[in-house]
This record gives structure tokens, sequence and C-alpha cells, in this order.
């Protein structure tokens, strides 16, 4: 078995298919991939032991991607992404890791959200939910 890589977060990059190519997101400061579980069953019965059974039944739910970052209305990754939530469209969303051959995970977001934040003492952010359906290619 290989060695593992320490993968340093610094250069990941999240791209939006915009326009028949890959565009990165800009001024991104985290990425969160998470709640990607296998789905299971109840099997439980009433003459069972005390501790409660399940079996999975095959099915995966698929992750929930967050983004955070600065925000700039008027730039492309955010009027792109702006117009998905207001006319959502199946879009590939493609994350790139750093390691040393970087390794990518197309998803497919099918639901999406663009939160904003405006305080006196920061720069405008904004929080961005994408909702993945199927598996990552």
């Amino acid at each position: 078995m290989a060695a593992l890589e320490k993968v340093k977060s610094r250069g990941t990059i999240v791209l939006q298919y915009v326009s028949a190519a890959y565009v990165a997101m800009a001024g991104l400061q985290s990425v969160d991939i998470s709640g990607e579980k296998s789905e299971t069953n109840d099997t439980t019965t009433l003459d069972g032991g005390s501790y409660k059974t399940k079996d999975p039944t095959g099915y995966v739910d698929p992750p929930t991607i967050k983004l955070s970052g600065l925000y700039d209305p008027a730039h492309a990754t955010y009027t792109a992404f702006a117009t998905l939530v207001s006319t959502p469209a199946a879009t590939n969303f493609k994350i790139t890791y750093t390691n040393v051959t970087p390794t990518s995970a197309i998803y497919s977001g099918v639901g999406f959200a663009l939160d904003k934040k405006i305080s006196p003492e920061k720069h405008v952010t904004a929080d961005i939910t994408i909702e993945t359906s199927g598996a990552p290619s």
C-alpha cells in the first residue's frame, strides 16, 4: 500500500461548467463536501434483542457542496451561479485537489442557493450551496 499523501488545501479549485467549458469559481475561502452516505433499512423485529438492527439498501445519498468566499456581484463566477439559482438546470461542478497527480471529481449539481453576508468589519462574502445528484465521476 502506498503512503498517504498529505494534500494541501491551498490550490484546490472548484470549477463550474459554463457555456461548454469549466470556469474556476473565484474568491473561494472554504469548500465543504458532506452528507454522502449509504442508506440503511431498519430491520428490527419485536422478538429481537435490545439493539436495533439495520441492513444496507444499496442506495447512496449524494453529498451537498458548500462553498464560502469573497463576493463580487459583477464577477462572472457569481453572475453565472446566480442564473442557476433563478433558473435551475443540472450543471456539472469539478473539484480538483492539489495532490502530486491532481485528482478531480465531477458532481452533477441540481439545487442551488446563494446567500450573501454584509458586515461593517468585513468584506462582502457569499455562501453557496449545491445539492448534487448521482455518483461523482
